[in-house]
């Protein structure tokens, strides 16, 4: 029924890189409309699309040949476009280069029309279409809790990066140049002037209209304009109102549908009937995180928010034009307390804050671009949840953000690359670029933080080429921050840093005026990760908080505190009896070494020395001051009657 496929498509991904990337800089119109029929077949798990783009010239150079690209298993059908011939056709590697009679000028617009579809699906398949091949989803049609999403289900304008293998050690194997190779630079006017990944795509409008069963509800980005149905077919319309980056993802089920008007905009839930626990908690969630959104960062562009629930596919979620898509896995079966609550709110927060972060500005197809989406994203979530948690949940979910992070972390075969080199390594932009923000919001201050990504915001939404990049954001940063912690946000992006501090001593002593002087030895430092698995050390050289808590757990003391050197002594006087000390208790600081962030505070060191004539009791501390109490049991009287330096 089928054939058989070798594990993996390791092979035609390297010669579809191998053979076209040398067109990767050719000059290629954008799309800024999409107007689309898509017919979904559960029963069958196929779908036909036709459809058509508005290109656009907008480089400064005649356009005389269109490349199209489809991703795996997806069929280009009938192609229109005025005085197009084909050159060369590429089935099995989905690559297709047309010739124009007459060339598209700078400025000028023309309609591309085209058709698309998968095949039936006969018996079983040895793998899906997106095996081993790292953000490319597959195209499968299912009898119930469907997902498409655009970019391939419909043909790519141009050679893309997202074909490319991007495991390093594979690269090695097939003959690929390295990871590194593959960034654009900075300032690289083809990569300014193209959106990240999806390159072919800018702003403009989407008309999607969706057929599918007779008894499910289809759903996607935009305003639904029309619903109807024809003979055994539903069909569902929906029309973006505010500028669009043109990608957009289809779900298709037998969805129940909660929705609440209790917001600013109508919240809508489908989900599959028998995973309705969490929906309520959902769209609460969404609702008090939209509001702090927009109290923070401003106005939500979209007229509702829509989560939708579709079946697993290994680490794919969505969020396009204020619909959200969340695999079953991950919210709807969770225990919705503790650790399961945690991971509801992260995830339907994180998605959420896309609508600002990628859905109002177009990231440049230059190093570091995913950085502004993810590490944003990830930011404005922590920023979320650290409103809605209490000091000791936000401590712990710290802690174990960076558990999860840094084992993840080990796992990578190549080197980590800073926040300013980033390509598609997405968990290091999202969870280390979040991390990375909520320390220099820590340095600089939250509203001089808050300030900058409103003001990055306002200078980049809906722009045109050239994009955003990474340094912009670097540079709105700096520009909020004072001029003594320029150095330090510029090594953040520029550099792949973390920290290692630690608490190695900690003592007090009762002075005699009813206070405690408390001295702490502390290591504090930061890794320089040159290489893959090499390290340097250097000492800290920013501040560092340093707490004290009481026996109930109060916090008696908190002070930043700029340390000398990579191990350090630190003295405080306080007015309570101190239990524990901590050094970076927030966990703001990115570190795979937590167990010594703090520590308990005991008594001094106690030598008792009995005679005939008298009791002494001596205590020994680090900094050389004896304490000593003649004739008196510390037991019962801690009062000191001297304190003797030596």
């Amino acid at each position: 029924m089928n054939p058989y496929q070798p594990a993996g498509k390791e092979a035609t991904a390297a010669a579809i890189e191998t053979r076209f990337k040398q067109y990767e800089n050719l000059p290629m119109p954008v799309v800024t409309d999409t107007r689309v029929t898509i017919e979904l077949y559960p029963d069958q798990r196929y779908f036909q699309a036709q459809g058509q783009y508005t290109l656009e010239n907008r480089t400064d150079q005649p356009i005389r040949e269109i490349h199209l690209l489809t991703f795996i298993n997806l069929q280009l059908g009938e192609v229109n476009y005025p005085g197009a011939t084909l050159r060369e056709a590429h089935p099995e590697w989905g690559y297709y280069i047309y010739d124009l009679a007459t060339p598209l000028v700078p400025g000028e617009q023309q309609v591309l029309q085209f058709q698309t579809a998968t095949a039936p699906a006969r018996g079983f398949r040895n793998q899906v279409d997106s095996d081993d091949v790292y953000m490319v989803y597959p195209n499968d049609v299912v009898h119930n809790g469907t997902n498409l999403y655009s970019p391939f289900m419909l043909p790519f304008v141009g050679y893309t990066k997202m074909v490319e293998h991007k495991q390093a050690w594979l690269r090695a194997n097939l003959g690929l140049p390295p990871l590194a190779e593959r960034m654009r630079a900075h300032d690289d006017p083809n990569g300014l002037a193209q959106a990240l990944m999806v390159s072919h795509l800018s702003w403009g409008s989407t008309d999607v209209t969706i057929g599918t069963a007779a008894d499910q509800t289809a759903v996607t980005a935009g305003r639904l304009v029309d619903e109807w149905v024809a003979g055994d077919r539903a069909y569902f319309r929906y029309q973006s109102t505010t500028p669009t980056r043109g990608k957009f993802t289809v779900f298709s089920a037998r969805y129940d549908t909660y929705r609440t008007e209790d917001y600013r905009v109508p919240i809508e839930i489908y989900h599959h009937p028998q995973h309705a626990d969490n929906v309520a908690l959902i769209a609460q969630q969404v609702g008090e995180a939209l509001a702090f959104y927009e109290d923070t960062f401003g106005p939500y562009p979209f007229e509702q928010v829509r989560v939708v629930e579709f079946v697993y596919y290994d680490g794919m979620v969505f969020s396009d034009g204020g619909t959200v898509g969340i695999p079953e896995v991950l919210v709807w079966k969770s225990d919705a307390t503790g650790a399961g609550r945690e991971s509801l709110v992260d995830w339907v927060s994180y998605l959420l804050a896309h609508a600002w972060w990628e859905d109002q500005l177009i990231a440049a197809d230059v190093a570091g671009g995913m950085t502004i989406r993810e590490a944003l994203s990830a930011y404005a979530s922590e920023l979320y949840q650290r409103s809605q948690r209490s000091f000791e949940e936000q401590r712990l979910a710290k802690q174990q953000l960076m558990r999860d992070y840094f084992r993840q972390l080990g796992k990578i075969d190549f080197q980590e690359p800073p926040l300013a080199d980033i390509y598609n390594e997405l968990p290091i932009a999202r969870h280390k670029g979040g991390m990375v923000l909520e320390l220099i919001e820590q340095q600089i201050g939250q509203a001089a933080m808050l300030t900058a990504l409103r003001n990055f915001l306002a200078d980049h939404r809906y722009q045109t080429p050239p994009y955003a990049t990474v340094l912009d954001l670097r540079d709105a940063i700096a520009a909020q921050a004072p001029e003594g912690d320029q150095a330090l946000i510029n090594e953040l992006f520029a550099e792949v840093l973390t920290y290692q501090v630690g608490i190695t001593d900690a003592t007090y002593a009762p002075l005699a005026n009813g206070q405690y002087r408390v001295q702490l030895n502390v290591e504090a430092q930061k890794l320089i990760t040159t290489n893959l698995g090499q390290q340097t050390t250097a000492p800290l050289e920013m501040p560092v908080m340093i707490a004290l808590q009481n026996q109930d757990g109060d916090v008696i003391y908190e002070a930043e505190h700029t340390l000398d050197g990579m191990e350090s002594s630190v003295e405080m006087t306080v007015s309570e009896l101190p239990a524990v000390a901590a050094i970076d208790g927030d966990y703001i600081l990115p570190s795979s070494f937590l167990p010594d962030n703090t520590k308990p505070v005991p008594p001094p060191r106690r030598l008792d020395i009995n005679s005939r004539a008298s009791q002494t009791s001596f205590y020994f501390l680090p900094i050389r001051t004896l304490y000593c109490c003649t004739g008196c049991n510390p037991e019962v009287s801690p009062d000191l009657s001297c304190v003797i330096t030596v």
